[in-house]
């Protein structure tokens, strides 16, 4: 009976992992990198391992360097923008069975085989699985780090606290977030297994040495170059509701983050209410019948655990964002995520275990709303990243030698599509608060009559209104979320 469970469970969370796989690695590179994902390839695109370090330790890098340095590995198989994402995927791929196997040590096989399909087919987890950023590589050490603290207080041997120090210095160096981990594992020490707080105290100090020491001066300059102006808001009360929309449903429901971005009125809002009642309800119901129900599927520990690792995340997140005058972003909450997955599998066990047909209903509409989603993810450009790949193909199809591409914040990801040949016609235009008198300088140095330039992210069409004063403008060209003009001086 016991090699039967142990097949069964086995079985289900090959099966989960395999579709979780495909999903992820599933046209992988069918949409062109953006912004962020643009930084991500000029850090990782240095010749060498050193000249990566080297880029990564200037203060506008913004992040340590460990996710550059792999993704400089993966590139010297072959520059693409699938092998820059296809790092992403393969620690999205690896969160499952770590969310699993940390899962199946708290409590019983149904909620970890619930836990861990929710996120496999999470829409928010397979975006960031299929994005060349950090945030799956966080997640996954984050998950690591867990695992082996709970190995190193159930067993108490070194290795185990050495793997531990190895891990979360490993987080640290891919996001200074991981330190809310480190926060909610030290206070789960303290509360409920004090005779390991020396080891977890020594651990915590070589990590700070092995991290602190070398990058405190460089995260101090980033903080400086990177705080916004006193004047801008980082947070707005509306930001937690979406957090936990997109928790459920991802970005391809609902609002697009493009009109987010241009109008969050009310008015604006309320016609997508019946997708936003729609996933409030069933994940409202389900988040809330977790935590209600998890005394019964776990222990008074485990269920503290759970709840410090995915509150801190998100008040520490909350914090970040009012003092030092940081933007809040979903994306900045991603460690609190898979505890999420969690009290929605004890909710549709408890629901499961009370009435066969609430539970299959219940995981009915998660199946529908992530699918739905997931279909507007992969077929509605409208929820796609911005179109960057194919303005500067078009570009170079129409542009003569002398002509050149101007943009104000995409120059690495006009340069990741532009040939090397004609990369010296990409120029930046360095603030976008003086971008008219920094194109006509430009005209002027350059001795160009015309330009071309590259809008996007323009949410409130400001800077396309003070090119249309300025200048005129003979080609526009309109890809998804980008706009090619041909300007003149007048």
């Amino acid at each position: 009976m016991t090699m039967r469970i142990i097949q069964r469970e086995t079985t289900w969370l090959w099966l989960i992992v395999i579709i979780g796989a495909l999903v992820r690695l599933y046209r992988l590179d069918f949409q062109s990198l953006w912004l962020d994902e643009g930084w991500q390839y000029f850090m990782a695109s240095a010749p060498t391992l050193p000249g990566v370090i080297e880029r990564s330790l200037n203060p506008i890098a913004g992040h340590p360097p460990l996710s550059y340095l792999i993704n400089h590995l993966f590139l010297q198989v072959h520059d693409s923008d699938f092998f820059l994402r296809l790092p992403s995927a393969l620690f999205g791929i690896g969160c499952l069975p770590l969310c699993y196997l940390l899962v199946r040590r708290f409590t019983v096989t149904p909620v970890a085989v619930w836990a861990v399909a929710i996120l496999a087919l999470s829409p928010l987890h397979i975006w960031y699985s299929q994005e060349a950023r950090l945030y799956t590589q966080l997640l996954f050490l984050s998950l690591l780090s867990t695992l082996c603290l709970c190995k190193a207080i159930e067993r108490t041997q070194l290795r185990w606290w050495v793997l531990y120090t190895v891990i979360v210095t490993a987080g640290l160096y891919t996001h200074i977030f991981m330190a809310f981990s480190v926060l909610a594992h030290g206070l789960w020490t303290v509360l409920y297994h004090r005779r390991h707080v020396l080891a977890y105290s020594i651990s915590t100090a070589v990590v700070s040495t092995l991290f602190w020491v070398p990058m405190g001066p460089f995260l101090l300059e980033s903080y400086k170059i990177y705080r916004l102006p006193s004047r801008v808001a980082g947070f707005s009360w509306g930001a937690l509701p979406y957090t936990f929309f997109t928790y459920g449903a991802g970005f391809s429901l609902g609002p697009s983050i493009r009109e987010l971005h241009e109008d969050r009125s009310v008015k604006f809002i309320v016609q997508f209410l019946p997708s936003i009642l729609a996933v409030g309800t069933v994940f409202g119901t389900l988040f809330i019948s977790g935590i209600w129900s998890s005394a019964k599927y776990l222990d008074t520990k485990y269920r503290t655990l759970c709840l410090l690792s995915f509150c801190i995340p998100l008040l520490g997140t909350l914090a970040y964002s009012l003092k030092p005058r940081f933007t809040f972003n979903v994306r900045y909450t991603m460690l609190a995520f898979p505890y999420f997955c969690i009290f929605l599998g004890i909710a549709l066990s408890f629901l499961y275990s009370i009435r066969n047909i609430i539970g299959i209903a219940f995981a009915f509409a998660i199946f529908c709303i992530s699918s739905l989603s997931l279909y507007n993810h992969y077929s509605n450009t409208w929820y796609s990243k911005e179109n960057i790949k194919e303005a500067v193909i078009f570009f170079q199809k129409i542009a003569k030698n002398d002509e050149f591409i101007l943009s104000y914040n995409e120059k690495y990801t006009i340069d990741r599509y532009l040939s090397n040949k004609i990369k010296y016609r990409n120029i930046q235009i360095q603030s976008t608060e003086n971008i008219v008198s920094g194109i006509i300088t430009l005209f002027s140095l350059q001795k160009m009559p015309y330009a071309y330039l590259l809008l996007d992210r323009d949410w409130t069409k400001y800077i396309e209104k003070m090119i249309y004063n300025s200048f005129s403008v003979c080609v526009e060209k309109e890809f998804n979320g980008v706009k090619l003009l041909k300007l003149y001086e007048r």
